[in-house]
């Protein structure tokens, strides 16, 4: 059912973006990671939700609509690991939104131990800042990671083919392979994989056994 929205903010961020937080009760009370809401034609995946207060959070690109009333939330909501297990999570910057949205619902869980992966080859809408969290296996100097997860203490490295700072240098699946390969023969190593398909945002996932 359509809702009707208040905008409570509105910031501009780097590489053409726009953040907003909305009003938005009903939605805010049910949306879980990987969900997204249609607004005037568009599809835009939820970056946050905080459901005692009935706000949600999108950050995407483009104009916003003049339509004051949006849809959702849609779509199967992401599956998080289990607190005493190991996982990885790559993404590309198109899925930025959901794997925020990922890693605010994983700081709920403190013993999980999970490493993200994201893709940067276009303008980023914020400046990377160095991860203080030591990652065994990852590459020396690649270090670079998203201010907010820092805050959250969620380790995040980053791969870009543009020689950015502090991050590997080439595509994020090589990352993953190098990182993977560095990893105890007997672990368990469960790999999601956020995949943008025509605006429908969905994660595949397989248990690796190293």
């Amino acid at each position: 059912m359509p809702e009707s929205i208040k905008i409570l903010s509105q910031t501009p961020c780097p590489g053409g973006f726009t953040h907003l937080r909305l009003a938005t009760k009903d939605i805010a009370a049910t949306a879980q990671p990987g969900q997204w809401i249609t607004w005037d034609y568009r599809t835009l995946q939820i970056m946050r939700s905080d459901r005692s207060a009935g706000w949600i959070e999108l950050l995407f690109t483009g104009e916003i609509a003049a339509e004051d009333k949006i849809e959702g939330p849609c779509g199967e909501p992401l599956a998080i690991p289990d607190r005493d297990s190991r996982s990885l999570l790559v993404a590309h910057l198109t899925e930025l939104p959901a794997l925020i949205f990922f890693a605010d619902s994983l700081r709920q869980r403190h013993n999980h131990s999970t490493l993200l992966l994201l893709q940067v080859d276009d303008q980023l809408p914020f400046k990377p800042a160095p991860c203080r969290i030591m990652i065994p296996g990852m590459p020396a100097g690649v270090i670079a990671t998203l201010p907010l997860l820092a805050e959250w203490h969620i380790a995040l490295r980053m791969a870009s083919h543009q020689g950015l700072p502090g991050c590997f240098d080439g595509h994020v699946d090589e990352l993953a392979t190098h990182w993977l390969n560095k990893q105890p023969t007997s672990d368990e190593i469960e790999y999601l994989r956020l995949i943008d398909a025509n605006g429908v945002y969905f994660i595949k996932n397989k248990l690796l056994s190293i």
